[in-house]
């Protein structure tokens, strides 16, 4: 919802206080629209003078705002993000909002020169128009925009601009007057929300009183999820602060980006996925062209046998069907010999790549077990599934300080009641954990048949109905809701050499199902913490 511009007019004079004079420090994201840039020795003192700068522009409902909460950093590179960075160190010069616009200039001046020896200030330009909302990033003295959040516009249009151009705003407008003598004149410069607001509160107290209170609040009023900047006598209108902007209308900012951590994580995953696919791809096309020439073996000795039916130069021979081409150059036994080495590299290929093929495929399962665990998993179960990715050379951790063993932590989840106790594992360290330390030999290992899957493992000697709930949970974990699931003890259950996590079994039985029973659904959406 777009705020309005006398919204924005009086987030703006507020920031205008807190930021000028003030330092920006090092910016961070709070998530992929959403810019933070905290600073540093602003004239509140709420906050031992820092505080943070938010840039929100979610097309849906973009807004400025600054902040005294600590929030939850989000991974960004992006060339407008990384940009500014550049803003890091700068004072704060002017805070200002282009009268009649939704847009606000923030000029900073460079101090150190360490920072920046060429320019020796920038504007920061935010366009906080609904749905097309937009950000510059603009260096002095040239005047010159060094980055654009969107870059994407229309090259005919008579505002598009790039890096290297200049900033072109847009044109002036008719600015709104205080002393406006119509509810149309006045009306038709406010957002829709604050529009029918303020035509409904002129029907209660009168345009003249409406107008005298609207052109005269410095304050902000949430209304029905939207920003006004008059209560228009709402009893359920709820001052707030400007500080308080954003917890208002971002309500978790902490789940946003951990949402955010997730899927970067998923996309990782999915391009280690698809490569494996297409190498298993590969792989199979080579196996299949090994195995087309292994008949080289029987035109080597085919050849031996045709003395007869060769003449010096020939270039091929047919021999009891076969068509086999021949080198002119060299006599018929050479040729011969020539296809028995290439039947010997085409049989030592499939040595090779049929483990090869099968490694992959271990690979192949691997990355798909992960791109459910990640679904399932909460906290400790995603940071222990980031160790387990970079241990296996799928991640990269660039600060290396930040290299914590949480597997040694490694603990699985358990379902339990008084009838029985079964354990899971949303990881790979989680599985080895539950398998091969705790679980003892005669307990039963879960697994869905040939899907990824969690490893399920009942304790004790366990009932019927026991092993059925268990094998349920194995299909809720793979987010299937009928499938065949193996079971066997723990006894026959055997490491996997390529991937950990992974498991080979030498015997097995296998449960049916057809479906989840409905009382287990609401027991593992009710029980299982994770």
């Amino acid at each position: 919802m777009a705020l309005d511009n006398l919204v924005i007019k009086n987030i703006t004079s507020k920031l205008s206080y807190e930021l000028e004079g003030a330092f920006f420090d090092k910016p961070f994201a709070l998530a992929e629209n959403q810019f933070a840039l905290p600073f540093h020795a602003s004239k509140n003192e709420e906050n031992s003078r820092r505080g943070t700068f938010i840039i929100n522009l979610n097309p849906s409902n973009p807004f400025i705002t600054y902040s005294f909460d600590k929030f939850t950093k989000v991974n960004i590179n992006t060339p407008f993000f990384n940009a500014l960075k550049k803003l890091t160190g700068t004072k704060i010069k002017k805070v200002e909002k282009l009268e009649g616009e939704r847009i606000v200039f923030i000029e900073v001046e460079v101090i150190s020169k360490e920072i920046d020896t060429i320019n020796t200030g920038y504007s920061l330009i935010i366009e906080l128009f609904p749905q097309i909302p937009n950000c510059y990033l603009i260096r002095e003295p040239d005047q010159k925009i060094e980055s654009i959040y969107n870059d994407k516009g229309d090259i005919f249009s008579k505002r598009y601009m790039a890096r290297g151009m200049t900033y072109l705003p847009p044109e002036r407008r008719k600015n709104l007057d205080p002393l406006s003598s119509s509810l149309e004149e006045i009306s038709s410069f406010l957002s829709f929300s604050t529009r029918r607001l303020f035509e409904e509160y002129c029907k209660k107290v009168g345009f003249d009183k409406a107008r005298e209170e609207l052109f005269n609040s410095s304050s902000l009023y949430l209304i029905d999820k939207s920003i006004e900047p008059l209560s228009f006598g709402k009893k359920d209108a709820v001052e707030i602060k400007v500080e308080n902007l954003y917890s208002s209308l971002v309500i978790n900012q902490k789940e946003l980006a951990h949402s955010l951590a997730l899927k970067d994580l998923k996309r990782e995953i999915n391009r280690a996925y698809q490569t494996a696919k297409k190498k298993k791809k590969n792989l199979e096309i080579d196996l299949k062209s090994a195995n087309q020439r292994l008949v080289y073996m029987t035109y080597g000795q085919l050849l031996y046998s045709a003395q007869d039916l060769y003449q010096k130069g020939m270039t091929s021979i047919d021999i009891e069907g076969y068509h086999i081409y021949l080198n002119k150059d060299k006599d018929l036994s050479s040729n011969a010999q020539d296809y028995f080495k290439k039947y010997k590299k085409a049989k030592s290929a499939l040595n090779i790549l049929k483990p090869l093929i099968s490694k992959t495929e271990d690979e192949i399962k691997y990355l798909e077990s992960k791109l459910i665990q990640i679904d399932k998993g909460r906290g400790q179960d995603i940071l222990e599934l980031k160790e387990e990715l970079y241990l296996e050379g799928y991640l990269k951790i660039k600060n290396a300080s930040k290299k914590t063993k949480h597997s040694s932590k490694a603990q699985p989840h358990y379902l339990t009641s008084p009838s029985y106790k079964i354990g899971f594992g949303m990881n790979a360290f989680q599985n080895e954990t539950l398998t091969f330390a705790l679980a003892k030999k005669e307990d039963l290992f879960l697994h869905v048949k040939d899907y990824p899957s969690s490893h399920v493992v009942i304790f004790s000697d366990p009932s019927e109905d026991t092993k059925l709930l268990a094998a349920e949970l194995s299909l809720y974990l793979s987010n299937l809701n009928s499938g065949d699931v193996y079971i066997t003890p723990i006894k026959f259950v055997k490491k996997n050499k390529n991937k950990k996590g992974l498991v080979n079994l030498r015997e097995y039985k296998i449960i049916t199902l057809h479906k989840i029973r409905d009382s287990s659904l609401d027991l593992f959406k009710r029980e299982l913490k994770i």
